[in-house]
């Protein structure tokens, strides 16, 4: 068992909360995200929201009065829910930005200038929307594209420091009350014939193949960095 320091951030639905059910039982896991929904009592949660500079800076403050070093981050935040009919709209596009881009670019920076450049492993939950046009909504493939540029400049950035920082991209994830299992659901033939035509290996994408490579980065990290690992059944190719 990784016997570190881990925060999660985003870790209270989706994929996220998938990952923080993985290492629950470890009593050094930290939480940041803006509601505790189903998190157990004995996670060490923290309300915030990283889409606002000085709420993610008060978390990391809040955070370094308890631990002195943080051995590793997972960036779970991010969304693709359509959130305007008028996609090209200024409002639009900012608002992906601030779930998908600025959340991480506010966590790095709090993390950096609170813990002092120290040494850590950073694994970064992005998507194949910012690979490919797949027709998610244009603003979040943006933001997800600037997300995988931002990681590998920091990736080069920080290696000095001795910060590994990667990417797992991942296609359609399948998860109890997801967006996908509400439109399996609704519509499965419609889904099911659109994995069957878009996805090579016909299929979706389990959170524990997720979370196995997440704990592959754990142990493996020494000289991997700025790495982008697509899960995705071939759909980008």
């Amino acid at each position: 068992m990784f016997k570190k320091n881990i925060l999660i951030a985003g870790g209270s639905k989706g994929l996220g909360y998938e990952v923080v059910k993985e290492f629950s039982n470890m009593s050094n896991l930290f939480v940041f995200s803006r509601k505790k929904r189903n998190l157990s009592k004995n996670i060490n949660f923290f309300s915030v929201d990283l889409s606002k500079e000085k709420n993610t800076f008060n978390a990391f403050k809040a955070l370094r009065k308890k631990i002195k070093k943080v051995d590793l981050i997972i960036f779970c935040v991010g969304s693709g829910t359509p959130n305007s009919k008028n996609e090209l709209s200024k409002k639009s596009i900012m608002n992906y930005l601030d779930i998908n881009f600025f959340t991480f670019s506010n966590l790095i920076n709090a993390y950096l200038s609170l813990f002092n450049f120290q040494k850590t492993n950073i694994i970064v939950i992005s998507s194949i929307a910012g690979k490919k046009y797949i027709k998610a909504p244009i603003g979040y493939s943006l933001a997800k594209n600037s997300l995988d540029f931002f990681v590998k400049i920091l990736a080069k950035n920080l290696a000095a420091n001795k910060i590994n920082i990667n990417l797992i991209s991942p296609g359609n994830i399948l998860i109890n009350n997801n967006n996908w299992s509400k439109k399996l659901k609704k519509n499965p033939k419609i889904v099911k014939r659109y994995i069957k035509s878009n996805v090579p290996l016909n299929s979706f994408i389990e959170s524990k193949e997720i979370i196995d490579l997440i704990r592959f980065l754990i142990y493996n990290s020494k000289t991997i960095t700025g790495s982008d690992f697509v899960i995705d059944g071939g759909q980008v190719l």
